[in-house]
């Protein structure tokens, strides 16, 4: 060690010791003190206290090692050297962080006992509360069930039984129906038993049943006093259809008719003594079915009577006309004869509006046929003087004046075969004849020689001064 200190080598590992274990001393004895001063006074404190140790040792160590031992400490002293895993190190790391452990530790208790706390009381509030509440409710709600029960046993079931059978028994013996009153005393003592068996349930529905017999009863009460009231007045309601009817039969001689209504009359009397409403009014219905048809067989005669008569006169006056010494030709006889035939034929098929329509019409032919017609082309607003059709067949509009009034004609259509009474009509005539006419109302919208031909007194045709072809006549364009 002497050798050591005197070549000035660096410090031995055992010098190194030393000064580790002086050092150790200062920091246990002297630790305020040394924090206390200086850097350069804890140096110099520490070298003298190395030097009086090591004499105290008998060891002999230069001032330069000292020094360079200390200088190693100072630079050791500020370098972090982690300690080996193990039980120290989780022993030393517990222990520097034993503030932290102590705090967590603290806030873990503090929520253990708050939660705690809290669930205590959340379960009494929520839990032990609620079901100690429900407890009594139920219990409250069993005695009040019970009381109830009583109650109903003793006042209301009782109360209500002798009202139903009081009501049912009156409305049964309105109607005199004694079945609906034994039914009432049966179903009175089911309900006394259910009573005394404390069946509130089958109590209940015995008393509705009575219910039910009461309302069966008002029903039938009805209906008695609605057939009453049909049978009160059922009797003049046949006797009024009787009169009406055979009144009738008698008028257009229907004798079969007559013993039918006889008949179904005796039938509904019969009916009415056997309070039978449906078979009165069967009977009554039956009167009125041949009333409704006597009075088509009324009409019927009424309309053929009306066609005969105009008839008669219509063939009297057309005498009248021919012995007179007037024309008529047979086109024209033949045409009015069958237009007497159309009204007889409407009269008997019971249509009396067209009946009427055809003796207007037979009116106007006569009108036409016994006087003299002028025909000319129409030449006015509104109306079409010519028809041409498909560039091959060519019309002029025409119309009949009798004493210079327009006329309605009966004209057959030739394109469709049907024949109608119209204000005026088409004539077929030639291109040639058409061009002319069109020409001339071309010039200043007139047509000058506006005739078409004339109608001979008691004849249907006429004489055409146009270019007519064949008589072909058209009604619609």
């Amino acid at each position: 060690m002497a050798a050591s200190s005197a070549s000035g080598a660096s410090p031995s590992f055992g010098d190194m010791l030393g000064v580790s274990n002086i050092i150790d001393d200062i920091r246990a004895s002297d630790r305020v003190v040394d924090f206390e001063l200086g850097a350069g006074e804890r140096r110099k404190a520490l070298i003298q206290r190395l030097k009086e140790q090591k004499a105290k040792e008998g060891v002999v160590v230069k001032d330069d090692v000292i020094e360079s031992a200390v200088e190693q400490y100072e630079e050791r002293r500020f370098t972090f050297t982690p300690m080996k895993s193990g039980a120290n190190r989780l022993a030393a790391t517990a222990y520097v962080r034993r503030g932290r452990y102590l705090r967590n530790t603290a806030i873990a208790a503090a929520v253990l006992v708050v939660g705690t706390v809290a669930y205590n009381v959340g379960y009494d509030q929520f839990v032990i509360k609620p079901r100690e509440a429900a407890i009594a409710r139920e219990a409250a709600a069993k005695e009040a069930a019970a009381r109830e029960l009583e109650t109903a046993l003793t006042v209301r079931l009782p109360a209500e039984l002798k009202a139903a059978v009081s009501s049912a028994t009156v409305a049964a013996d309105r109607v005199s129906d004694v079945q609906a009153k034994a039914d009432i005393d049966s179903r009175n003592t089911e309900a006394l038993a259910a009573i005394i068996a404390r069946n509130v349930a089958g109590a209940e529905t015995a008393i509705r049943q009575i219910g039910t017999i009461e309302t069966s009863m008002r029903w039938k009460e009805q209906r008695v006093q609605q057939v009453a009231a049909k049978l009160a007045i059922q009797p003049s309601q046949l006797q009024a259809a009787y009169t009406s009817a055979k009144a009738l039969a008698v008028a257009v001689s229907d004798n079969q008719a007559v013993t039918d209504i006889e008949s179904r009359n005796t039938e509904g009397l019969g009916a009415i003594a056997a309070k039978n409403v449906e078979g009165a009014q069967q009977a009554i219905a039956a009167i009125g079915v041949i009333e409704s048809h006597l009075r088509q067989v009324q009409a019927q005669k009424q309309l053929t009577g009306e066609a005969a008569n105009f008839v008669a006169d219509a063939d009297a006056s057309l005498s009248r006309y021919v012995n007179s010494g007037n024309p008529l030709d047979d086109g024209a006889r033949t045409t009015l004869t069958r237009r007497l035939s159309l009204i007889t034929e409407a009269a008997e098929d019971g249509d009396g509006q067209q009946m009427r329509q055809a003796m207007t019409s037979y009116k106007n032919l006569v009108t036409y046929v016994q006087n003299e017609a002028k025909i000319r082309i129409v030449n006015r607003r509104g109306v079409r003087a010519g028809v041409e059709r498909d560039g091959t067949r060519w019309y002029l509009v025409v119309e009949a004046l009798v004493g210079g009034k327009p006329v309605p004609v009966e004209v057959g259509n030739k394109e469709d075969g049907i024949a109608e009474t119209v204000p005026y009509w088409g004539i077929r005539v030639s291109k040639r004849q058409y061009t002319k006419v069109l020409d001339d109302y071309s010039d200043d919208k007139i047509i000058d020689d506006d005739r078409a031909g004339t109608k001979p007194k008691g004849s249907l045709d006429v004489n055409w001064t146009l270019d007519a072809i064949d008589n072909q006549t058209i009604t619609h364009w």
